[in-house]
């Protein structure tokens, strides 16, 4: 958006009345930044295919990871591939290799502790470190997409089996039930998406990964967490009634909270 075109919006927008100045995008007729935002955002900013959910409940960080994944823009090596960003391969689980260089001898070493030295050019002013590592990621029987990753994937399905049998509504439709139902089922589902994709960088960069089920009940203890520490009801959820049912759990904490 050119800057004369801005001006001509403004131009029809701001009036001068005998009192003052009259802005038309205010019932008041007075003027906003926020009015002005809107109205450039409108202008500039593509149209959303979808409204963004901000969860109230959950940190700000994993409400951007949560719109991240909803709109497919993580660092998945799919994505990354097209942006141009070279990856040694795009299969699900790789071996992990490190080359460390220090002065000028090189080390590399693989998954399993194996190493291999060789000299490139011996010289006690040259350090640097470098390393390269093939990315490994939940399991390796497809490239690494964003479905594959949380849907295909036998890990991400073996977690979800587990949540079906706690929640008996999973994978989830968050646009059933009342507010505070729908916010409960966007707070698991934010945690679902974050201790996969945690799990899936701490396998890629540590070479350390949890079991299903110790994942699962990551996912259980941080939706808990996160809804104990940020509602106003927080204080009667329990953890014994979190873990039969959260629906019921967080129902009952609303009756017992004063209104």
């Amino acid at each position: 958006m050119q800057l004369g075109e801005l001006r001509i919006n403004l131009n029809n927008l701001l009036q001068r009345k005998d009192s003052g100045w009259s802005w038309s995008l205010e019932p008041s007729n007075g003027f906003t930044v926020s009015s002005l935002r809107r109205l450039i955002d409108g202008i500039s900013l593509p149209p959303a295919e979808t409204k963004t959910i901000w969860v109230q409940w959950v940190p700000s960080k994993v409400n951007i990871h949560l719109w991240r994944t909803l709109r497919d823009r993580l660092a998945t090596l799919d994505n990354l591939s097209k942006r141009g960003v070279s990856v040694p391969s795009d299969e699900c689980n790789q071996n992990r290799n490190r080359t460390i260089w220090f002065f000028g001898f090189r080390f590399r070493f693989g998954f399993f502790g194996f190493f291999r030295f060789s000299v490139f050019s011996v010289s006690v002013f040259r350090f640097s470190v470098r390393f390269l590592l093939t990315p490994s990621k939940l399991c390796n029987a497809k490239p690494e997409t964003l479905n594959h990753l949380f849907g295909e994937c036998s890990t991400a399905s073996i977690v979800s089996a587990h949540l079906s049998c706690w929640l008996e509504w999973w994978p989830i439709d968050a646009s059933t039930g009342n507010n505070i139902h729908r916010t409960v089922r966007r707070v698991i589902t934010a945690a679902f998406f974050w201790v996969l994709w945690t799990q899936r960088n701490s396998k890629i960069f540590k070479g350390s990964l949890k079991k299903e089920r110790e994942m699962c009940e990551e996912i259980h203890f941080k939706a808990f967490d996160w809804i104990r520490c940020r509602s106003n009801f927080g204080k009667f959820l329990t953890w014994e009634n979190w873990c039969c049912n959260p629906i019921k759990a967080v129902s009952l904490c609303i009756a017992l909270a004063p209104r």
